[in-house]
């Protein structure tokens, strides 16, 4: 957190949100989406905890809070769609599979 307060120091929660975004959409491929959501919840609220930081000190760093918050939202996006679609593509897949065994035998 930034201790002056001139529109020339850049908000360290800023940064530390864009990081954990970074971090959260690289999560996505390397350890699955749960990992991936702690992460991207954590860059959501350091970024909007350093936008509010940034609008009443003057600080700068704006554009690595809304990166953070960005790219934090997208493991929590990609997790509900698994939740939600999971299920209906394991089906199609059963449906398939089902059919290629009547067909086959």
């Amino acid at each position: 957190m930034s201790t002056e307060t001139n529109g020339n120091t850049k908000n360290s929660l800023a940064t530390a949100s864009m990081v954990l975004g970074i971090l959260a959409a690289i999560c996505i491929f390397i350890f699955g989406a749960g990992l991936a959501s702690l992460l991207g919840i954590s860059a959501i609220v350091t970024g909007i905890i350093s936008l509010n930081q940034i609008k009443k000190q003057g600080s700068t760093g704006k554009g690595s809070a809304v990166t953070g918050i960005v790219l934090g939202t997208l493991p929590i996006i990609f997790m509900f769609l698994l939740l939600i679609l999971g299920p209906i593509i394991g089906d199609v897949f059963d449906k398939i599979n089902n059919s290629l065994n009547s067909v086959g035998g």
